[in-house]
């Protein structure tokens, strides 16, 4: 009987001991029976040991629980051994023996973000990586946004206007012809003033009646007349002028003092031809000069006579107008010498004196 007691109670120690791994990821064995009465007895299973009245697991990296064997807070067992529970979007890597990021992310803000590209940087509010403001990324680069107009060339790396303009004034504006410039308020090229575009380039504005001759490079009247008096007037027949006082009168007509007989230009009657002008006939000792008949230097008309003379008291001699012999000129008049009187009678001066 007493042997049969002692098989039974052996029995049920036996059955009692169970290694049982952990439903968690987390590696551990449990120690247990159906009471804690063996825990208490510090029965601690197979993967620990009792140490001075406590359960020390046997894999130095384990910790006990009160019940099994348990990896530290914030690991996991995988791969034979304890690794880092690692965060959202990360995974362990056991040749680095660490949580890393995927390929071409790297681990800041507390999660995993692109690795950007040379000239980005990561925005953590969009969630990407952006290019500095004012640019865009294109190309694999981030280049300039381009203003209104313009372009980006990767040849030149450089933001550019359509061939045949140029970056002014805030836009792409023509690229002006020679001796054309740009006017910003018309928005387009323009010439000078006084001037207008024509035959490629920069051409005087013509006055009216005018045309320009390309040929020439000038503004000419048409065939047949001649720019006066500001306007093409007609030319006139050889010795003829314009009459620019004209009105319903002849535009072409003979110049002053001539008339027109048999087709040409003659002087009036009492004028005559001197220095290609019709200057009034003079009467005999007389010359034209300066618009009226004069008598040589010297003498005076006498119109009484109709003819020149010398003044009076002053004779003629070898052409010109002198004073009498015996007496002398003072002051632009003839009178006798000192001590001399004239006598009108014999017209003569005389020695004495009053």
């Amino acid at each position: 009987m007493h042997i049969k007691y002692l098989l039974i109670n052996l029995f049920a120690l036996t059955v009692s001991v169970k290694a049982l791994p952990d439903a968690d990821n987390d590696f551990g064995l449990e120690a247990r029976d159906d009471s804690d009465a063996l825990v208490q007895r510090w029965d601690c299973g197979h993967d620990a040991k009792e140490v001075y009245g406590k359960c020390v697991c046997n894999d130095k990296q384990l910790t006990w629980d009160g019940k099994k064997c348990v990896c530290p807070k914030g690991t996991t067992w995988e791969y034979g051994k304890c690794i880092p529970k690692c965060p959202y979007g990360q995974s362990y890597d056991k040749d680095q023996g660490k949580c890393v990021c995927p390929k071409g992310t790297e681990w800041k803000y507390g999660k995993c973000i692109p690795k950007c590209p040379y000239g980005q940087s990561y925005d953590k509010d969009q969630d990407k990586c952006v290019c500095p403001k004012g640019t865009e990324y294109k190309y694999g680069k981030c280049i300039p946004k381009c203003p209104y107009g313009q372009s980006y060339d990767k040849d030149q790396d450089k933001c550019v206007c359509p061939k045949g303009t140029e970056y002014k004034y805030g836009k792409c504006i023509p690229k002006c012809p020679y001796g054309q410039s740009y006017d910003k308020d018309q928005g387009k090229c323009v010439c000078p003033k006084g001037t207008e575009y024509k035959y490629g380039k920069c051409i005087p504005k013509c006055p009216d009646g005018q045309y320009f001759d390309k040929h020439q490079w000038k503004c000419v009247c048409p065939a047949g007349t001649s720019w006066k008096y500001g306007k093409c007037v007609k030319e006139c027949p050889k010795g003829q002028e314009y009459n620019k006082w004209s009105h319903n009168a002849p535009t072409c007509v003979c110049p002053e003092n001539q008339v027109e007989e048999y087709g040409k230009c003659v002087c009036k009657d009492g004028f005559k031809l001197e220095y290609g002008k019709c200057v009034p006939k003079c009467p005999k000792g007389q010359t034209y000069e300066h618009g009226k008949c004069v008598c040589p230097a010297g003498k005076v008309y006498n119109k009484w006579h109709k003819k020149c003379e010398c003044p009076d008291g002053k004779v003629e001699a070898y052409g010109r107008c002198v004073c009498p012999k015996g007496q002398i000129e003072q002051y632009g008049k003839c009178s006798c010498p000192k001590g001399h009187y004239y006598d009108r009678w014999s017209k003569s001066c005389k020695k004495g004196g009053y």
